[in-house]
């Protein structure tokens, strides 16, 4: 309707953003000088206004090509919501409303697959692969709510955090390795070296070394998994960039993010996400493989990227509601 005032809301996308940042782009764009916009935004975190449609529309244009700040139009909400009841359901919702990003990220993702083969260049492009994934998740937990859809151009954006991510996996496996060889001493590794040296056989001492190393990375494993909406999570709280992708990957072995895994709201959505990973995962998995189902294989993985983006989403804001 010609003249209806929308409920706009603007809020910052990384928490080192200043809150001046905000302020000086609506006075740049629409020539508003609001009294007390900064310690709003401080105080808050993001600032509402009333704004006409014409407005709206130059706002969401800026906010289209930054990825500090997130235009939200409150009158018209999307359907998608971040209620936890209907995670599962609009996970579906978000993937229907979206299948020409989510076609174009297949795609783009089935490529990446096909050339982490490649006998040379194979490592650098397996990287790449998981920095998209990574970096798609953050996005759509960050941008499912724009009235404009999900946008492949934006996706961009956020392939450092993603990278960051990457390198934080790779990081956090040296040192595992590391801890690993160091805990495994007392259980006869030097002693297993030295036989192997001597005499080219695996003796006992390797076979109970390798029995506890086994029992270690599964333990290991177990827990990063849990761990991975923590991840996304604290990249989000932080800051979306290459830093704070890299030290989120060890934030879950930290004690405050032991305590976090361990906190009865985190238990809750980790175990029903872990449980919609397995069966799904599982799903996509034999459907890739058998060739013939591989469009059902990558709908199934798209799936899994909004269904753990809106549960990343709904944690992080009940995560910062509870401080």
């Amino acid at each position: 309707m010609e003249g209806e005032k929308l409920r706009v809301r603007i809020s910052k996308l990384q928490e080192d953003v200043p809150s001046s940042f905000i302020c000086d782009m609506l006075f740049g764009v629409l020539g508003l000088d609001i009294s007390g916009c900064e310690e709003i935004i401080k105080d808050k975190g993001y600032i509402e206004l009333e704004l006409d449609g014409e407005s709206l529309q130059k706002l969401e244009r800026v906010g289209e090509r930054s990825s500090f700040i997130r235009i939200e139009n409150l009158t018209l909400q999307p359907k998608v919501s971040i209620n936890k009841e209907d995670i599962f359901t609009n996970s579906w919702a978000l993937l229907k409303e979206n299948v020409s990003f989510f076609l174009s990220w297949s795609v783009i993702y089935l490529v990446l697959i096909l050339f982490s083969i490649l006998p040379i260049l194979g490592w650098l492009v397996n990287l790449l692969s998981w920095a998209f994934f990574y970096s798609t998740v953050v996005y759509i937990s960050l941008h499912y709510r724009n009235s404009g859809g999900l946008k492949l151009s934006k996706l961009w954006d956020y392939m450092g955090a993603g990278i960051g991510i990457s390198f934080g996996s790779i990081g956090l496996s040296i040192v595992a390795l590391f801890i690993f060889v160091v805990l495994l001493i007392p259980f006869g590794l030097l002693g297993a070296i030295a036989d192997y040296s001597a005499h080219s056989e695996l003796g006992e001492n390797f076979l109970v070394s390798m029995g506890v190393l086994l029992i270690l990375f599964l333990i290991f494993l177990a827990y990063y998994l849990y761990a991975i909406p923590i991840i996304y999570s604290k990249l989000i709280r932080s800051g979306v960039n290459f830093t704070h992708g890299f030290l989120s990957v060890f934030y879950p072995f930290t004690p405050g993010g032991l305590k976090e895994a361990f906190s009865r709201p985190y238990i809750g959505m980790a175990t029903i996400w872990l449980v919609v990973l397995s069966v799904v995962g599982v799903l996509a998995l034999v459907s890739i493989i058998s060739i013939i189902l591989i469009p059902a294989g990558f709908t199934l993985i798209c799936f899994l990227l909004c269904y753990t983006a809106l549960a990343v989403a709904n944690y992080t804001k009940s995560y910062k509601s509870s401080l």
